[in-house]
């Protein structure tokens, strides 16, 4: 597999952060996506227990009596 960055910007940044940790850009992009990656997925998670709770509140309501 082949990532080419072609931003300056980026590729400093990847160098300075490889750098500062003794790692290689690689190493450190890859880490950098994987803490994106785990908060993009966070808060895209579906609170089960809260669509529970409605559910049940909207049964309640739905209730005639």
């Amino acid at each position: 597999a082949t990532l080419n960055i072609k931003d300056e910007r980026v590729h400093a940044l990847a160098t300075e952060l490889a750098r500062l940790r003794g790692t290689t850009a690689t190493s450190a992009v890859l880490d950098a996506l994987t803490v994106e990656m785990e908060k993009e997925r966070a808060n895209h998670a579906i609170d089960w227990q809260a669509f529970a709770d409605v559910q049940e509140g909207v049964k309640v309501l739905m209730t005639p009596g």
